[in-house]
């Protein structure tokens, strides 16, 4: 059997093994990329299967970021529920998986996320499981609606309760006679308030402000940077920058722009350092609670379609809003673009004007900033819903 040296893991495998890794790669989830880099060297094939790992590498942080929101951090719910074992469910294949849940007896499952995992409701019905599909989103384009979909339709009926985010949704599933639907809102909700509550403090950051008025450009690319540049420069107040990819690229890119202005928060330790005007986040995780040091922000990715980042982040600590003009799709940008808390620009000039107006105005920013976080908090009480249905199947 020929055998191929692995480069980049300075082992040994034959081609035999490959397809047991294969399989691995797909029934496997946590281990996928280590699998795929120990492959025989066929770059189609790797691609492939790289696809294949991104995708339900996504699908599983948005899971658990949404459980981790929901239900795992609400006191009513732990009250009655303990979670013993957090599962990760990997995309169905029909050849694969049942047997991972042949151990669960009349439990409560939660699909909290926009991707069915259809093979797995056929399993959990049969062990006579309640399933509840929470902050759910559909769309009449979704393939289960679709004149091949009616294997996927059935299954979607198999749930127990819906918990959706919006009523188009719920007009959606009644078409196709699913009755037990509650519109419930976003699990975001309920995380962005419980990151409030935990009120966490960044000595570093608040000696750097120091009374300032603060600007935050939080989750930006190279084309927001483009637009909110030099109306940074040209201030007369601090601002912070996170970009969306902290990599060594982009933090030199930041600093290439600002020059001696700016400072990385990592090296926020001498005393001339705390002068500057520009702090660069070159740290991951630390965005959500820096947003409430914001007088207004800006929120990137509203300039390529469907690549919105989190506006929820800011607006739960009162903050003003401005974002770029393609956020159609999502439901509170579009919410709070109509209420008047988040303002969209489409270019260089009109960041400029709206920037400038939010430094002056402190009478605008709390009207804007009040708008975000009443709409934050009339949102999360929808999400009571779920909590309360679920205390009531358990009691």
């Amino acid at each position: 059997m020929r055998t191929e040296k692995i480069r980049k893991a300075g082992i040994t495998i034959d081609n035999r093994d490959a397809l047991a890794r294969m399989v691995r790669v797909v029934t496997k989830p946590p281990s996928t990329f280590k699998e795929i880099s120990l492959l025989p060297d066929n770059r189609g094939g790797k691609m492939v299967l790289f696809a294949i790992a991104v995708i339900m590498t996504c699908n599983m942080i948005a899971i658990m970021s949404k459980l981790d929101g929901l239900i795992m951090n609400s006191e009513d719910f732990e009250s009655y529920l303990v979670i013993d074992l957090p599962i990760l469910v990997p995309i169905s294949i029909p050849l694969f998986g049942t047997d991972d849940i042949t151990g669960l007896r009349n439990s409560l499952d939660f699909d909290i996320s926009n991707t069915d995992k259809f093979n797995y409701i056929s399993e959990l019905k049969k062990n006579n499981s309640i399933i509840y599909s929470v902050s759910s989103k559909f769309k009449q384009s979704n393939f289960h609606f679709g004149i091949f979909g009616k294997w996927f339709l059935n299954r979607l009926k198999m749930i127990d309760y819906f918990f959706v985010q919006d009523d188009n949704s719920k007009l959606i599933l009644s078409k196709y006679s699913i009755q037990n639907v509650v519109k419930s809102g976003d699990s975001r909700f309920t995380s962005v308030i419980k990151t409030l509550n935990e009120n966490k403090r960044i000595d570093s950051i608040e000696k750097f402000i120091y009374n300032n008025k603060c600007f935050i450009a939080g989750s930006v690319w190279s084309r927001d940077i483009k637009i909110i540049k030099e109306s940074i420069i040209n201030s007369n107040i601090k601002s912070i920058v996170a970009p969306h990819e902290i990599s060594q690229k982009q933090i030199n890119e930041l600093e290439n722009i600002f020059g001696n202005s700016c400072v990385k928060l990592s090296c926020l330790k001498k005393e001339e350092d705390f002068q500057k005007k520009v702090l660069i986040v070159d740290s991951i995780g630390q965005l959500r609670y820096i947003y409430k040091y914001a007088n207004f922000c800006y929120v990137g990715g509203g300039f390529s379609k469907n690549s919105l980042h989190n506006i929820l982040e800011p607006s739960v600590f009162s903050c003003p809003v401005i974002i770029g003009n393609l956020y159609y799709g999502f439901k509170e940008a579009e919410d709070l673009i109509d209420l008047g808390g988040v303002l969209s620009i489409k270019n260089s000039i009109e960041f400029l004007q709206v920037f400038s107006e939010l430094c002056i105005s402190e009478e605008k920013e709390k009207k804007l900033g009040k708008i975000n976080s009443d709409y934050v908090y009339e949102n999360e009480k929808n999400n009571r819903k779920v909590i309360d249905s679920l205390i009531k199947t358990l009691q």
